[in-house]
């Protein structure tokens, strides 16, 4: 796996109460909202946490907007936790995902672009709102650098782009040359934008085309000079109308996928074509009964995994030709296809096609076909649920009986596997690196999930540190195989069941005791602590369970991984309970990512 070209400043997800300053039209299409405050400042909460200052050194940061539901006289908030936030449960709550245009740290504004069209709250707010009023505001979580390592960029988008992508243009580095695509209603809502040398920007105009219902933007992209050098390129707009796009630049011009951000901003209604739905609510909730059937979620499993939806994104297909190009059963993977179609994911065509409605559409993306295929680690750790009844009945998961291997093995063993976990290290690898915790670090093992990943951030981070990656033969030739031989970085095949000889300055425990029954934790724990140096330190990484601020899909990490590991999410008292098993005590406790903590540990004796 090479390296992203663009790294990662992971925030603490926080909420603050901002002033509306000024208010501007741009374009006629565009209006501009300047927010300020306070609380743009550090503070700390009602809820007793404290808030960080506010960050924004990205060009695609984004933040989520509450709006007030008309039914109600004040905005349903979120309440700040530690890193995180608890969200309403309640579908009276509204929020919207806005880019930050600008932000100015010394005349302490931001600028929120909000793009005329439709009438959803976020636009009716815009459009309303004047100096002086309040609105509450939730991140940014993340700001990722400008590329690095690359010779030119490719931007491109739509009007709900164009506030990332004016950004891009005033803001990145002087000596990267840019080709700059961007498509909008009309002529009249172009921007007045200070472009410098080295940049060419492209205006297309619509001309009374609803959104996203062109190709102006896919075709320009394809008609580009394709300059020499390494590339990256971002796109964003209308989710469907990427799709084309993205495999146009994987499959035709080879952009490596750490080269690459393709970007659904918006989705058009299906029932109203001509209507931007770029604002879809995020609180729906489904019915019980319908989150409770087996089928639907398997069935469409089993159609990415035999590519059905990628052979029907070129084009409706009769079901001779959908099992030709799929290597099917014609009549199984008939009967799976009628089933489909009255789920909603396909439906009849021409004669006797059928093609992809909007929601099949969307099961062509490549986070889908990872996340959906029945042969990938997402949906073979999801299957897990079979070893639940046994670990419920007897404390102790049956997955090996299931499919022949424990999970932890499977872990280990599969390339595939491996890459997963380093890709999801990359998120907050940098951030971690750079905390002061580690300042006094000068020879640090590290175990645990992304290990390769995070070793590579500290070398990267520190001058003066030397790793020392732990794991199993299988485990370092993966991370070998994606990570490459790093200067000042050692795989070596231990365990963490044994005590270290060489007393390093620390121990880093990487998202590795979720993985194990409390007694395991124990014994690990202990071997870590009688393994550091004098005045050493054991660091744990883990994302401890909050219950005040917990979302559904963390319950469901937590029970899974208790079937398929005896281990499972902990809560901050849980992890005191093993820390004092291992004679181990809390020096520190720092909230570094979304609700993730850095636990510094020092031996009792």
């Amino acid at each position: 796996m090479a390296r992203s070209t663009r790294t990662n400043d992971v925030h603490p997800i926080t909420t603050r109460a901002l002033e509306v300053l000024r208010v501007e039209d741009v374009t006629p299409g565009m209006r501009r909202v300047t927010l300020g405050g306070e609380q743009l400042r550090a503070f700390r909460s009602d809820s007793g946490y404290p808030v960080a200052e506010f960050r924004s050194s990205g060009f695609d940061d984004n933040l989520k907007i509450v709006f007030c539901h008309p039914n109600l006289d004040e905005p349903l908030v979120p309440t700040q936790g530690d890193g995180a936030l608890a969200w309403p449960r309640d579908p009276r709550s509204i929020t919207r995902t806005y880019t930050i245009r600008r932000w100015d740290p010394v005349a302490g504004e931001a600028d929120i672009d909000f793009v005329r069209h439709g009438s959803g709250p976020a636009t009716s707010w815009a459009y309303r709102a004047t100096p002086g009023e309040r609105v509450h505001v939730a991140g940014p979580k993340m700001s990722r650098s400008y590329p690095e390592g690359v010779d030119w960029a490719l931007i491109a988008g739509d009007e709900t782009a164009l506030p990332a992508i004016g950004r891009w243009i005033e803001e990145s580095p002087a000596g990267l040359r840019a080709q700059v695509f961007v498509e909008v209603a009309e002529p009249a809502h172009r921007q007045e934008l200070p472009v410098r040398n080295g940049i060419t920007v492209t205006w297309l105009s619509r001309d009374g085309a609803p959104a996203g219902s062109t190709p102006l933007l896919f075709d320009a992209i394809r008609a580009a000079p394709w300059w020499d050098g390494s590339v990256f390129v971002w796109v964003a707009g209308e989710a469907t109308s990427l799709t084309p796009i993205r495999r146009w630049l994987r499959e035709n011009r080879n952009v490596p996928k750490d080269h690459l951000d393709v970007v659904g901003y918006w989705r058009r209604s299906v029932d109203e074509p001509d209507v931007a739905d770029s604002e879809p609510s995020e609180h729906e909730h489904d019915d019980l009964h319908d989150r409770l059937d087996l089928l639907p979620p398997f069935a469409v499993r089993v159609g990415v995994t035999v590519g059905l939806f990628d052979a029907l994104e070129r084009g409706p297909l009769t079901i001779p030709a959908m099992a030709a190009a799929t290597q099917t059963h014609e009549q199984g993977l008939g009967k799976l296809v009628r089933y489909l179609a009255a789920a909603g994911a396909l439906e009849p065509g021409h004669g006797d096609t059928y093609r992809l409605t909007a929601a099949g559409l969307e099961l062509t993306d490549e986070w889908h076909t990872t996340e959906f295929d029945l042969g990938g680690i997402p949906a073979r750790r999801e299957l897990g649920v079979l070893a639940l009844l046994a670990a419920v009945r007897t404390g102790k998961g049956d997955y090996e009986s299931w499919f022949g291997t424990s999970f932890r093995e499977l872990l280990r063993s599969e390339p595939a596997a491996l890459e997963a976990d380093e890709d999801e290290a990359d998120v907050i690898a940098d951030t971690l690196a750079k905390s002061e915790l580690f300042s006094d670090v000068r020879t640090l093992v590290i175990a645990g999930r992304g290990a390769g990943r995070f070793a590579g951030a500290f070398v990267d981070a520190r001058a003066d540190v030397t790793v020392t990656v732990a794991g199993h033969p299988s485990e370092l030739a993966g991370i070998r195989l994606l990570q490459g031989d790093r200067p000042r970085v050692v795989l070596e095949a231990s365990s963490m069941l044994e005590t270290r000889s060489d007393s390093p300055d620390g121990v880093l425990l990487a998202n590795l005791l979720d993985l194990m029954p409390d007694e395991d934790a124990v014994h690990v724990l202990d071997r870590a602590g009688r393994s550091v140096g004098a005045g050493g330190s054991v660091f744990v990484f883990a994302a401890p369970l909050e219950h005040a601020t917990a979302e559904d899909y963390e319950y469901e990490d937590d029970l899974l991984h208790f079937a398929l590991t005896g281990g499972g999410s902990r809560t901050n008292a849980e992890y005191d309970d093993l820390f004092g098993r291992a004679d181990l005590r809390v020096l520190e406790r720092v909230t570094i990512g979304w609700g993730e903590v850095v636990f510094r540990l020092a031996p009792n004796y």
